[in-house]
């Protein structure tokens, strides 16, 4: 007596990938891009990121785990904030600097007669 052969073994089944919260991800970029250019003054953007982050993150803990990004909405609030920080203290050195400095006289130009 003869078996019927077996069919042959099906593909294994995987669960579709759970999605980025795209707030996450641009609180991430801008964060590390504000972090970057923050001794230029323009990290004062920094506030940017840190609610884009703070939004991203209450989105994902409401959606019961159909979106992730948790950490990278909580790593753009970090440099975001970091971003702000610094950038305050530049501009802060430079209005110093320039109030101290910027009204002492050269002696340029002056013949002292």
């Amino acid at each position: 007596m003869s078996h019927p052969p077996y069919p042959p073994p099906s593909a294994p089944w995987y669960p579709p990938p759970v999605p980025t919260n795209g707030k996450a991800q641009a609180a991430l970029w801008l964060g590390v891009g504000l972090l970057v250019t923050s001794c230029c003054g323009v990290g004062v953007l920094g506030v940017v990121p840190v609610v884009l982050g703070v939004q991203a993150r209450r989105e994902i803990a409401e959606s019961a785990g159909l979106q992730r990004g948790d950490e990278m909405a909580l790593a753009g609030i970090v440099t975001g904030a970091i971003a702000l920080a610094v950038s305050l203290l530049v501009l802060t050195a430079v209005v110093v600097a320039v109030a101290v400095y910027g009204s002492a006289s050269t002696g340029y130009g002056e013949t002292g007669v």
